[in-house]
């Protein structure tokens, strides 16, 4: 049986829908999945994130081994909202004094940071151990070995001038998920290896109000690395920039808004 032809002998034009690129859809898809996330900064206290908290304190940055821990209230977060509420990162800068730092490369072999919400009714830090202050999401972001490269921390611009430039973030292997209330932060490192330190901007002045201060355990106390218990109290913060990211559910939701623009333009 022979097909119905034209009179000029060609195949009669059938009508069809284009068929959809699926190599082009999943480019497209991958495309924004690997660019780069628009990142916000979100600084605490919130009334140093530009000028200089005026103290200073080396425990996150020494040679010896160190916990630090500090509760971060949940009015000082009211900048992470969703879909912006994935911290990703963190980041200290010099203190007033500070020249730039360090030298020449130091290491940590373990270097640990640690974010949880603070547990029901646990505002300011009420105990020297620990625990206490560490939720039931407690996560480690990011652990194991640890390089802060020569110069990472500027010199300091002297009390009440714009701080220097934050020394460059530390990213997180697991990004922690904020959910609002208080925010616990814990640093817990072994001692670097470059025989030096780094003292870090610091607001020592109970910048979130009587009974909030943070802690930490200091080579007074053998094996502080994994120490339980505080033996230093302050009454203030390390000034401490969270780099906050959207999250996965965001970005999935930008991912179908393109594919819907994508069959649109097809």
């Amino acid at each position: 049986m022979t097909s119905r032809r034209t009179r000029t002998g060609a195949e009669p034009m059938r009508a069809h829908k284009p068929a959809i690129n699926q190599a082009a859809i999943l480019l497209a898809l991958g495309a924004m999945f690997v660019a780069p996330v628009a990142s916000a900064q979100v600084i605490v206290p919130n009334v140093n994130a530009v000028n200089h908290a005026g103290g200073g304190l080396n425990s996150t940055t020494r040679q010896f081994e160190r916990t630090y821990q500090a509760v971060i209230p949940a009015s000082e977060l009211l900048a992470i909202t969703f879909p912006n509420n994935v911290i990703n990162g963190i980041a200290w800068r010099s203190y007033f004094g500070g020249g730039l730092w360090p030298a020449l490369d130091i290491n940590w072999a373990n270097f640990d940071i640690y974010l949880s919400h603070s547990p029901a009714n646990v505002g300011p830090l009420v105990s020297n151990v620990f625990a206490d202050h560490e939720g039931a999401d407690l996560t480690l972001v990011r652990g194991g070995a640890f390089t802060i490269t020569a110069g990472s921390y500027a010199a300091g611009n002297g009390v009440g001038n714009p701080a220097g430039a934050w020394a460059p973030y530390i990213d997180f292997t697991t990004p922690f998920t904020y959910l609002g209330g208080n925010l616990t932060l814990t640093v817990r490192h072994d001692g670097n290896d470059g025989g030096t330190a780094q003292f870090v901007d610091e607001n020592t002045a109970s910048p979130f109000g009587a009974g909030n201060w943070s802690h930490y355990a200091s080579t007074a106390q053998p094996g502080s690395y994994s120490a339980t218990t505080s033996n230093a109290n302050r009454n203030g913060i390390l000034v401490t920039n969270f780099r906050v990211v959207p999250g996965p559910a965001t970005l999935a939701l930008l991912g179908l808004g393109g594919l819907v623009a994508f069959r649109r333009r097809r």
